[in-house]
């Protein structure tokens, strides 16, 4: 009898190791800390981007450039998506307002919207109505850009998956005041275009730039 029990014991503990070391197998993985100039994938990037076509404007050409801003902040207090240990609480109070910002850039052939909003992303609940909503102003998702400040301290309650249980039971108001606000920044900027000139510059940093993976990169 002792015996049988020893011998289960050994089996179960031989088991869990056996466990343990294959679940450390197939999940963990060293870290790459080959610097990023090193690597082929990153030489490869820079060489296409060396041999890019880059079509230049006619001289004399005109860009039109307009700018919207609308508070999508809710009435009422809503879940905040960000971090897990909130647990889907709603906030107490607003310490900064949450808008969505839009550029309508147009020159004589094409109109372009380039859109951010202060959410943790652009959720796909709302990607999914706003086609419609677009073509009554003209624009779609074709020309469109959507992008967000990943803000961790936004509101939620716009999933529809398992992240509901983070982020806050699923509202719909909440999707269609996201999707709205983002229509009603596009017709205010693309209300008050005026003619610009499109610059660019560059400050070099590097000193206030740290990866955390890697040592002194």
């Amino acid at each position: 009898m002792l015996k049988k029990f020893l011998r289960y014991v050994v089996l179960t503990f031989t088991g869990i190791v056996a466990f343990i070391v294959i679940f450390v197998f197939i999940s963990v993985a060293p870290v790459d800390r080959t610097p990023a100039s090193q690597l082929a994938s990153s030489r490869d990037m820079l060489s296409s981007l060396r041999e890019l076509e880059v079509v230049a404007e006619k001289p004399g050409s005109v860009f039109s450039v307009g700018y919207g801003k609308t508070n999508i902040t809710p009435a009422e207090p809503v879940a905040m998506a960000g971090y897990g240990k909130r647990k889907g609480k709603s906030y107490q109070v607003v310490h900064d307002s949450i808008y969505v910002r839009t550029m309508v850039i147009t020159n004589a052939n094409e109109k372009i919207a380039i859109v951010s909003a202060d959410l943790l992303l652009i959720p796909p609940t709302v990607t999914r109505i706003l086609p419609e909503k677009l073509a009554a102003i003209g624009f779609s998702l074709d020309n469109t850009y959507l992008s967000a400040t990943h803000s961790h301290n936004s509101i939620g309650q716009w999933s529809e998956g398992a992240t509901r249980f983070i982020y806050g039971p699923y509202d719909d108001a909440i999707v269609n005041l996201i999707a709205d606000g983002i229509v009603r920044s596009i017709i205010e900027a693309n209300g008050n275009v005026m003619r610009a000139e499109i610059k660019t510059g560059s400050i070099a940093i590097p000193q206030a730039v740290e990866n955390r993976l890697i040592d002194g990169g």
